[in-house]
Parts: C-alpha cells; structure tokens; sequence
C-alpha cells in the first residue's frame, strides 16, 4: 500500500511496506524526482537501513557470546508489519515495535519510528529509535 502526502509544492508518496520513499513530485513542474526502481537494474526507490548496514561475515553476528543472521541491511527494508500511526494532509508517521521474529535475530527491544514531512519546499525524514530494552542496543540506521 502506498500513502501519499501534499502541500503546495510537492507530492510525496511512501510504500507503507519497507517504508520506501518511492516518489518525489513537484507540484509545479510535474517533474518526478525520485528513481524509478527499473527491476531489471535495481528494484528499489529508497529502502530503510535498520538494524544493520550491509551484512555479516557469513551473515552472522555475535550478541553477548549468541550467534544472530540479521538479515542483510537489516530487516526494515521489505518489511510488512509496520504500521502507519498517524497520517495528516503532509506528515506520514510509521512505527514498527519489536516482537517475537525480530527479537529472534536482533534480541533487544526497541520502537522504531520514520516521519515523513512536507513542510514549504522542504521534505523532512526523520528517524528516532527508541530504546524499551534494559540494556544498551546498538544498531545501524540508513
């Protein structure tokens, strides 16, 4: 599914899957700005980087002495459970909450959150990880 924002400048759509910025468009010009995710070169607009960045000697990593396969560039991109918590005419907020299959391959806690803003002609993304873990987490974002 995909959400789309609008002001007087811009219209900004994002896949609610992966929560990939997929179009840029100038209200004005009509002009796209955004890539057009051409499968037969590369099938992706602008995918989110989260909790890691590329991938893992032999796709694994070791978590205070356990062995996890977080998935290459972390398991953001493509993902289908995030959710869209709040949407206005210009602001797109999603939200993902850590839960059994993500505490299987990255075991902390966590609320991760993407904002998308129109504000004059401007796009704002923001990106705030929240820690509910009674640990430190560490991570990657991108």
């Amino acid at each position: 599914m995909k959400h789309t924002i609008t002001n007087n400048h811009f219209q900004v759509s994002v896949q609610q899957k992966g929560t990939e910025l997929c179009s840029i468009k100038s209200l004005k010009t009509r002009k796209e700005y955004m890539w057009n995710a051409n499968p037969e070169i590369w099938g992706s607009y602008a995918p989110v980087l989260f909790p890691a960045i590329g991938s893992f000697k032999n796709g694994e990593c070791t978590i205070k002495n356990k062995t996890y396969k977080i998935p290459k560039h972390g398991f953001i991109r493509h993902n289908e459970s995030i959710i869209l918590k709040s949407k206005t005419e210009t602001e797109l907020n999603f939200q993902l909450d850590y839960f059994d299959e993500t505490l299987a391959i990255y075991p902390y806690k966590f609320r991760f959150n993407i904002i998308f803003k129109l504000e004059d002609n401007k796009l704002i993304v923001s990106h705030k990880v929240i820690n509910l873990d009674n640990q430190k987490i560490y991570f990657h974002l991108g």
